[in-house]
């Protein structure tokens, strides 16, 4: 009986580490090797994502590239005040490889 419950401690141990560790070191790995973009954009709408029984708010922006394509980003609270949906400006961020991050806006106002 000992052995299988230390076995399944060591199970979730090892999804632990690989949720919260692994994971978040893969994903900063592809956004690393992406190269910089710039395009112009227009904020088109942002909106929070409150996460079940722990409550953390998540914080998104959704800007249309001139090209129309649409990106959401996650960001913090501290960027999430300062977009106005229909502002419009330079984007700059990483996208591909199933990642993508928010690096900068700079509004044409």
């Amino acid at each position: 009986m000992m052995v299988f419950l230390l076995f399944v401690l060591l199970f979730f141990m090892v999804i632990l580490v690989k949720k919260f560790i692994m994971d978040p070191m893969k994903r900063r790995k592809i956004l690393e090797s992406l190269p910089t973009l710039n395009s112009k954009a227009k904020v088109i709408s942002k909106y929070t994502s409150v996460q079940g029984g722990y409550t953390v708010t998540l914080y998104f922006v959704t800007f249309e590239l001139d090209s129309k394509e649409r990106v959401t980003f996650q960001i913090g609270l501290e960027q999430y005040g300062e977009f106005i949906e229909g502002e419009t400006g330079m984007l700059t961020y990483k996208n591909g490889g199933g990642a993508n991050e928010f690096l900068d806006f700079k509004s044409d106002e």
